[in-house]
């Protein structure tokens, strides 16, 4: 039975118009649909469109993986593209961020997965989104971003390793919890005191509470004539566990809570005294 031509042409048009407009080309529909009627294969069509500029544009990504041996389809692409759309959105990023194609090309390309992407938004971006402003400042001191774009750029920078990520953000947080301490420090020590803590938050903030108990109590502050233990020491101790300097820090607090005790002893002794002398 002879398939009817019309019939034909009318499933071939409405294939090609459901494929480009999915994909995003629905630029491509004239041209595509000329090629068609002089072919008379969808699939060849299909096979040309990958050589337009536009779909080349529209589908970088795909194509950069095709390039290093590995497969994409286009419906892959824009599946991907989709769910990070959401994780993006619903981590509150800038609605302007990561809304166009070209966007995910990198990540893509990358090789890096949703599921990486994912931990970036929540472990990376709200990690430092949803800290204190002195995080946020030590951060943008340290390496640079200051908007939420420019961090959001940041953690889901395809050139940087998540765990390189990461320790760049507890470097932050050590940073800037130390500076609520009134304790400044640099990127190269803050880096460090991280790593020593694992780049946890909990850890990290710890630590720096110590440290600015430490502060507080006149540990790192010389009188005349002493030696007193410095803030390096007091870090080395609260934050990399230094039996040395744990020992240090541990003397000097002990004599600071001795002259304490001295001066209420002989405030104490002093009102006595007083009240005899009235008696």
């Amino acid at each position: 039975m002879a398939t009817d031509p019309a019939s034909m042409n009318a499933t071939a048009h409405g294939l090609l118009s459901a494929t480009l407009h999915e994909y995003g080309l629905d630029s491509l529909g004239t041209w595509a649909w000329n090629r068609f009627k002089e072919t008379g294969s969808v699939d060849l069509v299909m096979l040309e469109m990958q050589q337009q500029p536009v779909y080349r544009q529209r589908f970088a990504a795909r194509l950069a993986l095709q390039d290093k041996g590995f497969s994409m389809t286009e419906a892959e692409q824009i599946g991907y593209e989709t769910q990070m759309r959401q994780y993006m959105q619903a981590a509150g990023m800038p609605p302007d961020f990561y809304d166009s194609p070209s966007d995910f090309e990198h990540l893509i390309a990358a090789g890096i997965s949703p599921t990486e992407v994912s931990q970036r938004v929540n472990d990376a971006y709200l990690r430092v989104a949803q800290a204190p402003q002195s995080v946020r400042d030590a951060m943008a001191e340290y390496y640079g971003p200051g908007s939420d774009g420019a961090l959001a750029a940041f953690a889901l920078d395809s050139e940087r390793a998540a765990p390189a990520v990461m320790r760049a953000i507890g470097a932050s947080e050590a940073g800037g919890y130390l500076a609520q301490q009134n304790i400044t420090i640099d990127r190269t020590v803050a880096e460090r005191l991280a790593t020593a803590q694992g780049n946890q938050t909990a850890a990290i903030q710890a630590a720096a509470q110590q440290m600015g108990k430490l502060e507080a109590a006149g540990t790192f502050s010389a009188r005349p004539g002493e030696e007193v233990a410095n803030e390096e020491t007091g870090l080395a101790a609260t934050f990399e566990g230094d039996a040395a300097a744990s020992r240090e820090i541990l003397r000097e607090a002990q004599t600071r809570q001795a002259e304490v005790a001295g001066h209420e002893r002989f405030g104490s002794d002093t009102s006595g005294l007083g009240t005899g002398q009235r008696h």
